[in-house]
């Protein structure tokens, strides 16, 4: 329901302001609120209505509000989830990482022991085993080991082990054997 002024302008009708005088912001002429009861009872009806109208609208945005709020809410736990997996991932990689790491350096270090004691002592006749294409040979003396360089069955692609150790060396790592 509206009010309208002697200058043609309209103001709504607003039942919590029921009674208060307030002036036209253009012609200053002072408009007074009616009262509820003091208004027809189609305009009581109308105003009923038009306030019903409003309470819907207020509540509808409400809900949707909330099923934003929800939805928005459901968004941040799936990317903090997400975050989660991620980190956990990372956190495994990592950790993997670190273990290939110290079981290369153990490799590495295992190796350099073997190829330091496999050069330290040439002269001395050992049983050795041998890997061709990964197939183990022996075990065999070192003579039989160098007749089989000798004749090329052993390239400085393949592997040789002493008996007593478990280090596979390259042959080309050791050419002085």
């Amino acid at each position: 329901m509206k009010l309208r002024c002697v200058c043609n302008e309209d103001y709504v009708y607003d039942h919590t302001k029921a009674g208060q005088q307030f002036k036209c912001k253009w012609c200053k002429q002072l408009i007074v609120m009616p009262h509820f009861q003091s208004l027809s009872t189609e305009d009581q009806m109308y105003y009923r209505k038009e306030l019903k109208k409003q309470e819907e609208k207020a509540k509808r945005a409400a809900e949707k509000a909330e099923r934003k709020q929800q939805a928005a809410a459901a968004r941040e736990a799936a990317r903090q989830r997400a975050q989660h997996q991620e980190d956990a991932i990372r956190k495994k990689r990592e950790e993997e990482a670190r273990v290939q790491l110290a079981k290369k350096k153990h490799e590495d270090k295992q190796y350099a022991f073997t190829l330091a004691y496999a050069k330290e002592e040439p002269n001395k006749p050992k049983t050795c085993f041998c890997s061709i294409k990964r197939v183990q040979h022996g075990p065999m003396q070192e003579a039989m080991v160098q007749k089989w360089i000798d004749d090329g069955l052993l390239s400085s692609m393949d592997y040789i082990r002493p008996d007593n150790l478990v280090t596979w060396l390259r042959l080309s790592d050791i050419p002085e054997r």
